[in-house]
């Protein structure tokens, strides 16, 4: 079982960066100073000048360069607040710092590393401990006298000042827009910006008659909401099946597997505007399915009756932990953060009553007013976010995704957009869907295409499925060269970098004592005794060398072994660690595997995957 302490890499990125430093030979290290410049902006700061992603990294650069004579290494966070350590090259520089890969670090402003006095003076401490010298270019504070220090007590504290005072002009801004009748936030399903000569709409242009037309003259150039000619339909439809007594699972299926006739009588299929990270996508390779979390965010939302509301917000925080980022808990409001706290008349057209909003409020509050059940241990499925639908992959060319569930007492997985409520609702026309189609002189028929892929499906039992990517573990053997790496990461949380740093200071001790041979101030014996007794110390801080990493030993040279001791959410999250995807078809065979890099050459996969033939 890995200890708790213990953070491994989350990325496969992360794991092959952090490797290549492992192996990186410091034997040649010169005694040129290493540059390190580190430049972060902030989405509140990015279109101003000076914080510029083009300036910044330019002109620290262009300074280590200039009064550097060693290598420079570039750190970039872009879209990343200042108020903590959470941030990905941050950390990466942490790391390097630890490993002493960095002497001097140059940074454009002084608020760049932090907007939190405390976590600032935390870090000013964290650099002296590595003897790395900080350059700011535009304060340019000496931090050895006290003028110098109190100077940057200031500048921090003002730094400080200056995230809350926005957070505090954010939420009045925000609170007046809403009295407005003006919402904060996305558009919502049913609605658009209005500016249809450049609309970007990501369902593409097919999906809406008006793109390219002239902008609607009811949006304000963009400022109001107005309705969506197509997806206002969807919208009243999902309240009036709501109302009808359908479930958001049952009225999210429907969606999915049907298309609509409006009352115009063209032909559509509904879709969602998917995920942002997706939308550099081919449009059929995007996944636009209804979901029964947005079906329930959407018939609570009483923008749709012509309001606009105000949520509680959790207060604002400048928690830190630059050791362990990954623990900082975000706040949360005291209240239900559903709750709504204020509500206004909107400025924009309303697409159902006031009273069908109400109505339906009453009803949902009725309908998920159950005893509280006992708490249950939830068992985990390994195989979550990695495990994917052959069928669908097949035959759509769609990544569905696995999930683990279970049914009188038996586990199994199902693919995601197959359930016995599914097929029912893809298969027939109930009455209550049928009712809200009237009422809104509309037509529905289900997909033929949806109903045949449907029917290919089945329950997959857990246990088939987990032994076989069991058997794909049991084939990994842990290099040789890793062997150091686990160890590191199983004695500090630091990993390798704290030995790489001890290491750095026994080999610096080596080249001064080469230096003084060819210097003619010691002898060759005296040189090859040093050097002797500086390299048995370097093979003693290797990490498997170690006494505490004895027990470890065994299971280093037993991959299978560690993988059987291993719980279930550490299997999930080693899997996805190793594999992109693991395809499984509707008899629970392993069809196609696909693994990060460098694991796919480990287990002797070709890039892009391998399909299994059964």
């Amino acid at each position: 079982m890995i200890p708790d302490s213990v953070q491994l890499p989350q990325s496969p990125g992360e794991l092959s960066r952090d490797l290549s430093g492992m192996f990186a030979s410091n034997q040649n290290r010169s005694d040129q100073k290493v540059w390190a410049v580190y430049v972060r902006i902030s989405r509140e700061d990015k279109h101003r000048y000076q914080y510029s992603k083009e300036t910044q990294p330019d002109e620290a650069e262009a300074y280590a360069r200039k009064h550097g004579s060693g290598t420079v290494l570039i750190y970039k966070d872009w879209d990343y607040s200042g108020k903590n350590s959470k941030r990905p090259e941050f950390q990466r520089l942490r790391r390097d710092i630890i490993a002493g890969r960095v002497d001097v670090l140059v940074i454009p402003r002084l608020d760049r590393l932090y907007r939190n006095l405390e976590s600032q003076l935390r870090y000013i401490r964290f650099l002296k401990v590595y003897n790395v010298e900080l350059v700011s270019l535009t304060e340019r504070i000496e931090m050895h006298s006290w003028w110098g220090r109190l100077v940057l007590y200031v500048l921090g504290a003002l730094a400080e000042m200056y995230v809350w005072q926005t957070s505090e002009r954010t939420r009045t801004a925000l609170t007046a827009r809403l009295r407005s009748g003006l919402p904060n936030g996305d558009l919502l399903l049913g609605y658009c910006n209005g500016l249809c000569s450049d609309c970007n709409d990501p369902n593409g242009g097919a999906y809406c008659p008006l793109v390219g037309a002239a902008d609607r003259s009811e949006s304000q150039r963009g400022r109001i909401a107005v309705p969506h000619p197509v997806d206002q339909y969807a919208a009243i439809w999902i309240h009036n099946g709501y109302s009808q007594g359908m479930s958001d699972k049952e009225i999210a299926d429907y969606l999915n597997f049907h298309d609509f006739i409006l009352p115009d009588g063209e032909h559509v299929h509904f879709r969602t505007r998917g995920q942002k990270r997706e939308r550099n996508l081919p449009l059929e390779d995007q996944n636009r399915l209804f979901k029964r979390d947005s079906i329930r965010t959407i018939v609570r939302n009483p923008f749709y009756a012509g309001m606009v509301a105000r949520y509680p917000r959790a207060d604002f925080s400048l928690e830190d932990d630059l050791n362990h980022p990954d623990r900082i808990q975000a706040p949360r409001p005291e209240i239900n953060p559903r709750e709504i706290q204020e509500m206004h008349p909107g400025q924009h057209q309303p697409l159902i009553s006031l009273q069908l909003w109400q109505e339906n409020q009453a009803h949902r509050e009725g309908r998920y007013r159950t005893p509280t059940r006992k708490k249950r241990q939830a068992r985990v499925y390994p195989l979550t976010g990695v495990g994917h639908c052959w069928e669908c992959f097949d035959q759509e060319r769609h990544q569905e995704t696995l999930r683990g569930s279970s049914d009188k007492g038996k586990q199994h997985y199902r693919c995601a957009v197959t359930l016995k409520s599914v097929k029912k609702q893809a298969l027939r026309t109930p009455e209550a869907p049928r009712q809200a189609l009237e009422s809104l002189e509309m037509d529905a028929q289900s997909i033929a295409g949806k109903n045949a892929i449907i029917k290919r499906h089945k329950l997959l039992g857990a246990e088939k499925l987990e032994q076989q990517a069991g058997e794909w573990m049991s084939r990994f053997v842990i290099p040789q060269e890793w062997r150091d790496w686990i160890a590191a990461y199983y004695l500090s949380d630091d990993g390798m970098a704290k030995f790489e740093y001890e290491g750095h200071n026994l080999r610096q001790a080596l080249d001064r004592y080469q230096q003084l041979y060819l210097a003619g101030r010691i002898t060759k014996a005296e040189l090859e005794n040093q050097m002797l007794h500086l390299g048995r110390q370097l093979e003693s801080l290797r990490p498997s060398a170690q006494r505490e990493a004895v027990e470890i030993r065994p299971l280093l040279e037993d991959f299978p072994a560690i993988w059987a001791q291993m719980t279930g959410l550490e299997r999930r999250r080693m899997l996805s660690l190793f594999f992109t995807g693991l395809y499984f078809d509707r008899d629970g065979e392993l069809r196609k595997i696909a693994a990060h890099s460098p694991f796919d050459e480990l287990l002797g996969l070709p890039e892009g995957g391998r399909n299994i033939e059964r």
